[in-house]
């Protein structure tokens, strides 16, 4: 805008120089800006010349007399640079040839009166919109806009426009305040990365990512020790809280992994040895992560072992190869997250690495030993003891994959590394501007949600004028920019909206009696300064503690904080006047009504409420898991299975987002419908997100990979043809193929009964849950008849016609976690704790139907 309207819509009143038989006096003051007077004589001219700006005399830089043909009069020409005379001649002519009515206000650019207000509220219409339907991080899109619509405002303002000072340097002369804020950003941006190498603060993202993960690897070894020493122990005990509290404390741990590795590229851009390092601990971070998913597991099996039947027998016979391999992969874990430190990896290292490797290798095939001497049996008492070996064997085999991919990663900074910068670039232009992404239904709504009530607000200020409202006033638009509403948020958030009030206010409140004891002092004096600085600091300082150490009140403390110093820091402008009082409140009153305005449009533009949509995905999301069970039981559709699991995870996930805003106390006004079931709608959520994590198990155990398939081969010379498929597991040469734990699993004669009662519970189930959140009079109809105890049916069976299988199955040689018994034990066991679940929810639907 700047290029195409270089004044804006700046204006000046029409100082039209009358042609004739007059002599004109022409000067610039620093105070008054331009002016000119005109006489009828030389000799009136001369002392015009003289006595020009009386009142302002030391801001006087240049004048000048001009004869009645336009000519400077060479005798009355004075300026404090030669430049000026050039100025004062183009000016002249300018005022000369001005073809307007004198005292009228005129544009300063010419092209600004024809079509400038059109064009400009174009672009901040259509800047605005690209910035929220991009997938830019918040911050950006946040302060972009708030900048873009100060400017934008100021552009447009008559008044103010483009302002180039006529004196100065050249960075005042070029738009004073814009350079003023781009190299005051400038400044911060350099103060801000400086603080960053504040020794011993470790304040940059790499060296935070470095922290999260020993922090992370800390806590997953020591709850992999303490997993193992219970399980594999003698006795049930009060301890299982603690082990099973550690791994629930370390699934819930808030990291910012993400939020660092996404920094620290800003920090290393992925050169050298510098992004070797950001990418090592980035994945390191991502396999600790799945660390933490397989305690989740764990955790399950620590609650529910009665350590009964043959549970002391098996755990002394591998017990000590499991602690064997469990301290061998913790020191491996270490290993890599300290040569992942600095990002090179020397011999020394390498070789420590390598040798680590081949000793966790060597105790996961002393435990796969261990494991087949015992002869487990795939059996409900021994069930978790198998998940734990397995669990255990799958975690070390992740991290020596992981240790090998880290040695493999050595040497490729240099030769990769302008490859790399520009992949980079590439790939966050990528993701920002991906229309996939953009074009996606809820982030159109969240983006039209916001432009709408922004773009509102920009279009009231600029032209409501009384009241409240001053004309060309930007303070609603951008007080919305900050504020705008989260993506997926489906309510009017009126808590949310309380918080941002009181936050804003307060920002803006506080101050005003913080300048009111300023002015006390003088200004520019050393009290004033001293006053000002301890009080900015403390005022800081007070918020933003708030902000780390109140789940409740951080983001008003973070908004108090955010608002205030720019108040805090305004320039002193003497004694405060009622005027100057009035306009600060004035300001509090366009933010309220900035925040009721955008609560308003919000409703708006939401037709369906937060429980209407949550009921309809909650139905769509039973019936995904319902197809997910069936899946299960097709052989053949293992890859059907994967999508249908892959589903259901999304749906479960959307499910979670919207049930935190269907609480009754979100509601504005609860009516005459009855309050919403919380308590139901979150147990059933949580029970069916626990379901899909052991549908999730059931497929890492059930899936053969190109890794696990050189062991995994049925003796078919020794089952039954009527029992495994050969068409489907025989190659062309007739050589056994790698066999699928779930068609071996849906071959045996109890699976059908098996899927037919969890099928069945789960089409009840996911159906009666909703209707008793719709509050469906047959669906407390329906509970009455219920006869399931939430066990698997035929499990057993499934159980026992399994293990007299065992001797046609071959003894795997090469992978711990290839044992195909072992596999269909845990199939076996998800089944049963997915039955389980299904229970639980019937458990709350008939205590919610008793409630009065």
């Amino acid at each position: 805008m700047m290029m195409l309207f270089p004044r804006g819509a700046r204006q000046h009143t029409c100082l039209s120089i009358e042609k004739g038989s007059l002599f004109t006096v022409l000067w610039f003051n620093e105070a008054t800006g331009w002016n000119f007077t005109q006489v009828e004589t030389h000799a009136e001219a001369w002392g015009a010349y003289w006595r020009t700006d009386p009142d302002h005399p030391q801001g006087l830089l240049a004048r000048a007399t001009f004869d009645p043909d336009g000519k400077m009069d060479r005798f009355m020409q004075w300026a404090s640079e030669w430049s000026w005379i050039e100025r004062l001649e183009r000016q002249y002519q300018m005022y000369r040839h001005e073809d307007c009515v004198s005292g009228t206000k005129v544009y300063d650019d010419p092209k600004y009166g024809a079509y400038g207000e059109l064009v400009c509220m174009l672009d901040v219409l259509v800047v605005l919109f690209f910035f929220l339907i991009s997938k830019a991080s918040r911050n950006t899109i946040m302060f972009g806009m708030s900048w873009h619509v100060f400017w934008m405002m100021s552009l447009m303002n008559p008044a103010v426009g483009i302002q180039r000072s006529e004196t100065g340097s050249w960075l005042s002369r070029h738009g004073s305040d814009t350079m003023a804020v781009l190299v005051t950003t400038c400044l911060g941006v350099v103060f801000a990365v400086a603080a960053t190498f504040i020794p011993g603060a470790r304040l940059l993202n790499t060296n935070q990512l470095y922290d999260e993960c020993l922090s992370l690897t800390d806590s997953v070894t020591n709850v992999w020790k303490s997993s193992a020493e219970y399980l594999l122990g003698g006795e049930r005990s009060a301890r299982r809280y603690q082990v099973a509290k550690s791994i629930q404390n370390l699934t819930d741990k808030n990291t910012d992994v993400n939020d660092h590795i996404a920094g620290a590229w800003w920090e290393t851009f992925d050169i050298a040895h510098f992004g070797n390092r950001r990418q090592m601990l980035g994945l390191f971070a991502s396999v600790a992560a799945e660390s933490r998913t397989l305690l989740e597991v764990v955790k399950k099996c620590i609650l529910s072992e009665t350590f009964e039947g043959e549970h002391i027998d098996f755990s002394k016979k591998v017990s000590a190869e499991a602690f064997d391999l469990v301290g061998s992969t913790s020191a491996l874990m270490w290993l890599c997250v300290q040569a992942s430190a600095d990002g090179k990896l020397d011999e020394t290292e390498v070789k420590q690495i390598t040798a680590q490797v081949n000793l966790v290798k060597e105790n996961e095939m002393q435990l796969l030993k261990a494991f087949q001497s015992a002869k487990p049996s795939v059996s409900d008492d021994l069930a978790d003891e198998q998940i734990f070996v397995f669990t255990l064997g799958l975690w070390a085999r992740k991290i020596r994959e992981f240790a090998n991919r880290l040695i493999n990663m050595l040497g490729q900074g240099k030769s990769s590394m302008h490859l790399r910068l520009f992949r980079a670039i590439c790939n966050g232009v990528q993701a920002t501007w991906r229309f996939r992404d953009m074009s996606d239904k809820e982030h159109v709504k969240y983006a039209m949600r916001n432009w709408l009530s922004i773009s509102v607000c920009f279009i009231l200020g600029y032209y409501l004028h009384g009241s409240i409202f001053t004309r060309y006033n930007a303070t609603m638009s951008s007080t919305l920019t900050l504020l705008f509403v989260k993506e997926g948020s489906h309510i009017v958030e009126y808590e949310k909206s309380t918080h941002r009030l009181l936050g804003v206010t307060l920002g803006n409140s506080l101050p005003i009696l913080v300048a009111a004891l300023t002015g006390f002092f003088a200004c520019l004096s050393m009290p004033r300064f001293l006053f000002q600085a301890t009080t900015t600091f403390l005022y800081c300082f007070a918020w933003m503690f708030m902000y780390y150490n109140s789940d409740m009140w951080g983001y008003v403390s973070c908004l108090v904080a955010g608002f205030g110093v720019y108040k805090l820091m305004e320039p002193c402008a003497g004694d405060a006047t009622e005027t100057e009082f009035a306009n600060k409140y004035m300001a509090l009153g366009n933010v309220v009504v900035a925040i009721l305005l955008q609560a308003f449009l919000h409703s708006m533009m939401s037709k369906t409420g937060p429980q209407q949509l949550f009921l309809v995905t909650i139905k769509e999301t039973g019936a995904e898991v319902v197809t997910c069970i069936k899946t299960i039981f097709m052989p053949g559709h293992f890859s059907d299975l994967k999508v249908s699991l892959a589903k259901s995870q999304a749906q479960i996930t959307r499910c979670k987002a919207l049930v935190a805003e269907c609480a009754p106390k979100l509601q504005l006004i609860n009516g005459r419908h009855p309050p919403f079931k919380m308590d139901l709608a979150t147990a059933t959520v949580n029970c069916l997100e626990s379901l899909l994590s052991e549908i999730a198990v059931l497929v890492q155990a059930a899936d053969i990979g190109d890794h696990d398939k050189s062991q995994m081969k049925v003796d078919v010379d020794v089952v039954e043809d009527d029992e495994i498929d050969d068409s489907q597991d025989d190659d062309e040469a007739g050589n056994a193929r790698p066999q699928m734990p779930l068609n071996i699993l849906n071959s045996l004669p109890a699976a059908e009964a098996a899927e037919e009662s969890l099928v069945k519970v789960a089409k009840f189930v996911t159906q009666v849950a909703p209707a008793m959140l719709q509050n469906r009079s047959w669906a407390e109809d329906q509970l009455r008849d219920i006869h399931f105890t939430g066990q698997l049916k035929c499990a057993n069976e499934l159980y026992a016609q399994t293990s007299s299988r065992c001797h046609s199955y071959s003894v795997e040689s090469q992978e711990l976690t290839n044992d195909i018994r072992m596999r269909l034990c845990i199939v076996i066991r998800c089944l049963q704790n997915c039955a389980a679940f299904l229970g639980k929810i019937e458990e709350w639907c008939i205590t919610e139907s008793t409630r009065i």
